[in-house]
């Protein structure tokens, strides 16, 4: 098998441009959240814009890349002012994302050393799939949900209900999230699950061997026999044989302290 490039949430940093620079041949995947920086951090929404832009670019010039899709890739379809959205080009990024949503993945899967690897943006729990009726194949819950976000046409006037009505069944399947994350389900969905859930109550998806996420930023990653949460500003690398090491360089400030709430 080819190297696996891991890179985990963008919200506007450049590392990727670093990580594909080393590794113009691996099999590139970007965990989501492109959009929407942190203000400490120093990057303008016009430049996480730009950036974005670059990234579709890349994907679409480099048949090694997949992108997966994100919480702050999903609020663009929807009328929220949610957290750091930004809602100056909000009509904009929703057009950008409906009109590449064909090149975007809820999921990818690997095989690496011979064991089935699940990459999404955030886990994805059994109990998800269970309390939002969704199908247990992979492809079919991407395909049940994108076929509904494609359902949502700005501009027909005519079916203006049906058109709310699917997209707002995404946020009913998608958008569910655990008091972690400011919602009421013990366990969120796989763009909005904390990796704090993996607990017993919570149980990651039956059918895969090891899981790699981002979604929880930390200065260091969670790598286990298990799974690996990796959002902490770099790009990770995953070799034949399932070793996972970083491969850029951290240029953001140190998180601040944990106070009991996670950082969106």
């Amino acid at each position: 098998m080819k190297e696996i490039l891991i890179i985990p949430d963008i919200h506007g940093r450049n590392f990727w441009k670093e990580a594909v620079e080393k590794y113009p041949e691996a099999d590139t995947i970007f965990l989501g959240d492109y959009l929407d920086p942190y203000p400490h951090e120093g990057i303008s929404h016009k430049e996480a814009r730009e950036n974005f832009k670059e990234i579709l670019e890349y994907a679409k010039s480099h048949d090694n890349v997949t992108l997966l899709f994100g919480n702050h890739d999903l609020v663009y379809w929807f009328p929220y002012n949610w957290g750091r959205k930004d809602t100056g080009w909000e009509e904009e990024l929703r057009k950008i994302f409906r009109e590449n949503l064909n090149i975007f993945q809820m999921f990818a899967v690997r095989e690496v050393n011979g064991k089935k690897w699940l990459f999404s943006h955030a886990p994805l729990f059994e109990e998800w799939i269970e309390y939002t009726n969704m199908p247990h194949d992979l492809d079919a819950i991407k395909e049940d949900l994108w076929k509904r976000l494609e359902a949502y046409d700005e501009d027909d006037d005519e079916n203006w209900r049906e058109r709310n009505e699917a997209r707002e069944s995404v946020w009913k399947s998608l958008g569910r999230a655990s008091k972690l994350r400011g919602g009421i389900d013990k366990c969120g969905s796989p763009v909005w699950a904390d990796v704090k859930e993996i607990t017993d109550e919570c149980h990651l998806y039956n059918d895969a061997d090891y899981y790699v996420f981002g979604h929880t930023q930390m200065d260091e990653p969670i790598i286990t026999d298990t799974y690996a949460c990796l959002d902490t500003h770099q790009a990770y690398i995953v070799s034949p044989e399932g070793k996972i090491e970083v491969v850029t360089e951290k240029h953001t400030p140190k998180l601040p302290e944990d106070k009991g709430f996670s950082i969106f």
